[in-house]
């Protein structure tokens, strides 16, 4: 039986980290693209190895002839429906039929600006080293729905500011560490503001580890603690997140690019390796 792949891109989440960063503008709840009381499988989501990667993309397997339905409001500005090739093979790339939506589909807000995603960060070691990605965004470990990384630095390695700010929180105190979700609440860590409503986190330094202190104000690449294996963590390691808070007060992680040595500006990905610039 054919199927039909229904591709939802939710650009509208893509690296934040502006002056003018807005938090409401990350807040809006999508509809399911399909028909109601129906139940669909995910066949690929965010950054699959298939056809999505360094993507946010979701693929919903409804067959063919099913009806996709507009998961936001919007205004349709441009409808593709002439092809009828298809396969898994990249031949077929620009053979897709496909709608957009203004508002939805690759606008993601019908006040969406660009600059607002433009900030790349600085990988939060030091210069010229290269580290293991040990779990990346949405990993199963422990980052579920979560737009966060960790990096293999072993115990007692140089954390580094991603992006500079204003230190506003701090804490060193703690010994314990495990991969039981007992020790959630166990970590020791960094939180630098950026100035523009978004926050840098740095979990797992070793007990005693900060070098910064609150109200410091650090610059991107300095130094500002010391690996370790706080909290809920499973070996020594750098968990990094950037996020921010809705009109609501709730807690949104944020995808990020990062300068690398060999590839310029990307996003992450789980089982890989980094080079710092």
């Amino acid at each position: 039986m054919r199927l039909m792949i229904v591709t939802l891109f939710l650009q509208g989440f893509l690296v934040l980290g502006q002056s003018d960063f807005n938090p409401s503008m990350h807040a809006h709840v999508y509809q399911l693209p399909f028909e109601a009381d129906k139940t669909v499988l995910i066949m690929q989501g965010y950054n699959g190895t298939f056809s999505h990667k360094n993507k946010f993309a979701l693929d919903f397997r409804l067959r063919k002839g099913r009806i996709a339905c507009a998961a936001r409001g919007g205004k349709v500005i441009k409808v593709v429906e002439h092809n009828s090739e298809g396969g898994a093979n990249i031949k077929y790339i620009h053979k897709a039929n496909s709608l957009f939506l203004q508002g939805f589909l690759v606008l993601g807000q019908s006040d969406f600006n660009p600059s607002m995603h433009a900030h790349v960060y600085q990988l939060p070691f030091e210069a010229d080293k290269t580290v293991l990605i040990m779990q990346g965004y949405n990993g199963t470990f422990s980052h579920k729905n979560k737009f966060a990384l960790d990096f293999r630095l072993r115990k007692g390695r140089i954390a580094c500011a991603a992006r500079g700010g204003k230190v506003i929180k701090v804490v060193e105190h703690n010994s314990e560490g495990g991969a039981n979700i007992k020790y959630i609440h166990k970590a020791n860590y960094v939180v630098i503001a950026h100035g523009d409503g978004t926050y840098g986190g740095y979990w797992h330094l070793m007990q005693d580890g900060a070098i910064v202190e609150v109200g410091d104000e650090v610059k991107t690449g300095d130094p500002i603690g010391k690996s370790g294996s706080t909290g809920f963590s499973s070996m020594p390691h750098l968990h990094f997140m950037v996020y921010g808070y809705d009109q609501k007060g709730v807690q949104y992680t944020l995808p990020t690019k990062f300068h690398t040595r060999k590839k310029g500006a990307k996003y992450l990905s789980s089982y890989s390796f980094v080079g710092r610039p």
